[in-house]
This record gives C-alpha cells, sequence and structure tokens, in this order.
C-alpha cells in the first residue's frame, strides 16, 4: 500500500473534491483518480461514492479512514527522527483569533520562521467557534482561541492561560481614575463592543442582566484591535481583553475604569483534534507561545 496513495485520499477526505486534491499535490486529475483506484482494489471496494462534483465517502472509506490517519501520522513520525528543526519540512494551519494575531503570533513568528525555514505557516483569521469548528473538520492543525473552559471530548487542549476582562477608556474620561465605579453607572454610558456572537458581548451582556440594565453601543464592530485603537484616539468606553490593550495601558492612552464588579476571567486556549498528531513544528509553535505568554499568570494576582 504505497503511502502517496494514503496522502491522496487523506487529502479528498479533508478537502472535499478529487480536483481540489489534486491542486493541492500538485498532481493531474489522471493521477488522483489512479491512485484512489489502487487503494480501491487492494481494499476490494469503493472508497468514495461520486454524486455530481461531490465525493462521500462508502461505509469501507469510512471504516478505513482512521487506519489512514494513523498509518500518515506514524509516516510524519518517523520522517522527522534526528532531524534538526531548521531540516524539517511541513506546513501548519494555525486559525487564531484577531486579538491574540497582533498581541501574540505576529511578534513570535520571526522567530518560527527563523527555527523552522522550511515550514510553511498558514494563519487563518476568524471568531473562535469557527475556528475549533473548521479544527474539528482537518481544516486547521491548531486553534488559538479565547473562550471559556471546554470540555469537547473531540479536543486537546495544549495551552492554557487565564486572561481578564476589563473596562478600558481614555485618561480624560470622567470614570477615569473613580475608585469601585456601580455598574450600573458604566452602562449608563455608550459602549464600543465586540460582535454580539462573541465571548466579551456575552460577558458583558452577563454583567447587565444581573443588574437588570440594558447595555447602550454607540458602535459594533468585529475586531477588538480596532476598537483598542479607536479607543485611544476618540475617547469612550469598551470591555476587552486585557491583552488586546496591553500596548495603548503602557502607553498612557488607555487606562482601567475600576469598576465595582468580581474579576472577570476566561481563558486563551490552544487546541489540536485528540486524534491529531503533533508534529515537531505545531509542538514549537505551541512552546513559542508559551514562552511570550506563560501558562502560569502571576501578574494578576498583583492587581
Amino acid at each position: 500500500m504505497e503511502i502517496r496513495n494514503i496522502q491522496t485520499f487523506l487529502k479528498i477526505v479533508d478537502l472535499g473534491s478529487f480536483t481540489a486534491a489534486g491542486n493541492a499535490l500538485n498532481y493531474v486529475q489522471s493521477t488522483i483518480t489512479m491512485q484512489v483506484q489502487q487503494l480501491e482494489r487492494e481494499l476490494g471496494a469503493p472508497l468514495f461514492d461520486r454524486i455530481g462534483k461531490q465525493v462521500f465517502l462508502t461505509e469501507l472509506g469510512q471504516a478505513f479512514l482512521p487506519y489512514a490517519n494513523e498509518i500518515w501520522k506514524l509516516t510524519q513520525q518517523v520522517s522527522t527522527l534526528g532531524k534538526d528543526p531548521s531540516q524539517i519540512k511541513g506546513g501548519v494551519r494555525v486559525g487564531v483569533l484577531e486579538s491574540l494575531l497582533f498581541g501574540t503570533v505576529a511578534d513570535m513568528l520571526p522567530q518560527y520562521q527563523s527555527r523552522y525555514p522550511n515550514v510553511d505557516i498558514q494563519l487563518k483569521m476568524g471568531q473562535a467557534a469557527e475556528l475549533l469548528t473548521l479544527l474539528k473538520q482537518n481544516q486547521l492543525d491548531v486553534a488559538y482561541v479565547s473562550t471559556n473552559l471546554s470540555d469537547d471530548p473531540e479536543l486537546h487542549c495544549c495551552y492554557q492561560r487565564e486572561e481578564r476582562l476589563a473596562f478600558f477608556t481614555t485618561p480624560g474620561h470622567p470614570l477615569a481614575g473613580k475608585k469601585s465605579v456601580p455598574l450600573s453607572k458604566v452602562f449608563s454610558y455608550p459602549l464600543i463592543v465586540t460582535e454580539l456572537s462573541g465571548i466579551c458581548y456575552g460577558r458583558l451582556k452577563q454583567l447587565a442582566c444581573a443588574e437588570d440594565v440594558p447595555v447602550h453601543h454607540s458602535i459594533v464592530v468585529d475586531s477588538t484591535v480596532f476598537i483598542a485603537d479607536y479607543l485611544s484616539k476618540n475617547g469612550g468606553l469598551a470591555f476587552l481583553p486585557e491583552y488586546a490593550v496591553c500596548k495603548y495601558l503602557s502607553q498612557g492612552k488607555l487606562v482601567y475604569v475600576d469598576v465595582d464588579i468580581p474579576q472577570q476571567i476566561y481563558y486563551s486556549q490552544i487546541f489540536c483534534h485528540k486524534n491529531k498528531w503533533i508534529s515537531p513544528f505545531i509542538s514549537g509553535f505551541i512552546e513559542l507561545v508559551r514562552d511570550m505568554r506563560p501558562e502560569s499568570n502571576t501578574e494578576y494576582q498583583k492587581k
């Protein structure tokens, strides 16, 4: 059984078509068809049903899939034995929130590329739910997201860091410098908020419901990076992850609003599929994130 035929089979499953698999592997259509036919002859039955322009796994194809994944995983493991990181070739597909891309990943990419010069890294931005779905469909190798703790049995958490959500404003705002500001007072001002389906807005709604007050928002935008920059230049109030505004805090352009609420904790996490082999260059990505933002977080205890 040829390894390249197994790779082709897995790529068809991954991308959903013979044509897409051929493009990804740089094979002509006839080669893709021939490789699948070779596998089917060896296994004794069709692996795919072809209906229109779509392909679907047959019962045999579904039964063969976990074995194919295991064979390919072992092949990849063997291929990296004894190799220096700079010699390893491959690709890693990373799903990442925009805030984490600009807050962490962008700063570590030069070091990653220096360590793994022959590894292509593909970055896909999106919301947490979307990225985790793509991860479970094997369209991503890792997902770096901010969310509540997950107990999804299909996912393996490789990294976890406690994060804080807080209210921020400019130094000249009426609430800046005030102590123990009532939440009702905060909600009397219009807020600049993130997308309505995200964790920031969800947590904000929980706080508002507990106070039985509405959330007034002047701007809704699917970008914490934009909100932090806009807030620093134009003023207002926003409820954001602390890591998304660190630069502006250090420059004195934004300040915390001391609101009388419990700390709002959630987690930045890196997930892989539970059946995914963690290659050296995937492990390298996770380790660089860990070096930049360690999982053991003591800074919040000082505030």
